[in-house]
């Protein structure tokens, strides 16, 4: 199955999930990124059109389960060596497709391929990388 078949219409179908912060272009170069997001910075691999600069904007942040699991945890966002992601949070809505908006220390798209229950909370384990996609 194919997520995704063009970045600008990834970020058109699923705009209400994402947020503005500062987006920092990485220091070691396209195609990373680094958001500021509550408790420093996350990185992401770039689906926009480069270059990128410094600057705010709206982001939409995209991460494949690998696993999930039903808990009662608070919300986190904690990113590891080689970009996998361990996230907690509610979900927000289903958006269809098995993708669905988390809300978490930021608003996060995950697919997890499965039915999952509105309103309850899950901590999700993303399969590398975590993708930015920008207007």
């Amino acid at each position: 199955m194919v997520l995704e078949e063009h970045p600008d219409a990834f970020f058109e179908r699923f705009a209400q999930v994402a947020f503005e912060t500062t987006i920092l272009p990485s220091p070691y170069g396209y195609p990373l990124l680094e958001l500021e997001i509550p408790g420093g910075l996350l990185p992401v691999f770039d689906q926009g059109p480069p270059p990128v600069e410094t600057q705010t904007q709206r982001i939409l942040v995209h991460g494949v389960a690998r696993e999930y699991r039903s808990a009662n945890e608070a919300s986190y966002l904690h990113v590891f060596p080689g970009g996998h992601a361990k996230l907690s949070g509610f979900i927000q809505e289903a958006l269809g497709d098995g993708f669905y908006h988390v809300a978490s220390v930021i608003p996060v798209l995950v697919w997890v391929g499965a039915e999952l229950e509105p309103g309850s909370r899950y901590v999700f384990d993303l399969a590398p990388p975590l993708l930015g996609y920008r207007p």
